[in-house]
């Protein structure tokens, strides 16, 4: 499967917000929690599979039957063709994120924002405040695992 993501809105929160969440008063270290901002967003999404902020994906892959769209909640699907030829609007449920037919799927879509800024606060915060511990701190596994469109994470 080749995915292919383009963020076109803004991050869930922001820099101002963050700093507050880890009460940060100076401007010393913007850069690196802005980065990890962004950081924890990608993690966030790579666990759930979820578009935390909204985005353009363009995906290329072999469906079987019924394929759930990565990367949702879906909100609209721009073109969507299986082995070159245009899938129906009845075939595609942008509320569930499912395409159903067979063959080689090529898709363009676009998705989020899910809302998860407790989560990405908490993430963020941990990263600052354990920098270089890789693990979650258990309020963002809850989380994941109340969120995730991974259905092994269940």
């Amino acid at each position: 499967m080749k995915v292919v993501k383009t963020v076109t809105g803004d991050e869930p929160i922001t820099l101002a917000e963050a700093k507050e969440y880890l009460r940060v008063f100076h401007d010393t270290e913007d850069n690196v929690i802005t980065q990890m901002i962004t950081n924890a967003r990608k993690v966030l999404e790579m666990a759930t599979g979820l578009s935390l902020v909204e985005q353009t994906i363009e995906l290329h892959t072999v469906i079987h039957d019924v394929f759930t769209l990565p990367y949702g909640p879906v909100s609209s699907v721009t073109s969507a063709t299986i082995d070159d030829v245009a899938v129906d609007d009845d075939y595609i449920d942008t509320e569930t994120g499912v395409i159903e037919g067979t063959g080689v799927l090529d898709a363009v879509y676009e998705a989020g924002p899910y809302e998860c800024d407790f989560a990405m606060l908490e993430l963020v915060a941990f990263n600052y405040w354990s920098r270089g511990q890789d693990q979650f701190p258990q309020t963002v596994k809850m989380w994941i695992a109340n969120n995730t469109r991974n259905l092994w994470l269940q």
